[in-house]
């Protein structure tokens, strides 16, 4: 008998030691890098309703901005449009649901600008909206 042949059993797998070793090594890898992925996948799917709730005040601004030049643009019109259509807005507070879309109406006023100080309160020509969906903001003005 050769020396090669005494030395080489023919076993060539793992033993049961290591592969619970294995096992115990993954598990506490895995446990550590939990907290990270957690926050990682919390992170986006906060993203995520952000620029949901930004797409969705979008849409609540162009409705209003078409109501708007429907407004304007109408020649059947009596009076001032801004003014109509600052009554069709409604009123500040919460407003579930509108002809606009779903949204909260934060502050309504007309505004003017001047050179010394920027924008006042006043005026008539400059019609101002902030709207707010879930913590997410918007301001608009309209004009005439």
């Amino acid at each position: 008998m050769n020396s090669t042949q005494a030395t080489d059993s023919g076993n060539h797998g793992f033993t049961l030691l290591e592969i619970i070793i294995t096992i115990i090594v993954i598990a506490l890898l895995g446990t550590m890098m939990l907290p990270l992925s957690g926050a990682a996948l919390r992170g986006s799917a906060q993203s995520m309703i952000t620029t949901e709730n930004e797409t969705r005040l979008l849409r609540v601004v162009e409705n209003m901005n078409a109501d708007y030049r429907r407004t304007f643009m109408d020649p059947s019109g009596s009076g001032n449009p801004l003014a109509t259509f600052f009554t069709a807005v409604g009123n500040v507070g919460n407003h579930p649901t509108s002809t606009y879309g779903a949204y909260n109406l934060v502050e309504k006023r007309y505004i003017q600008f001047n050179a010394n100080h920027g924008e006042v309160t006043g005026g008539t020509n400059l019609l101002k909206l902030t709207l707010e969906l879930d913590n997410t903001r918007v301001t608009c003005l309209f004009g005439q």
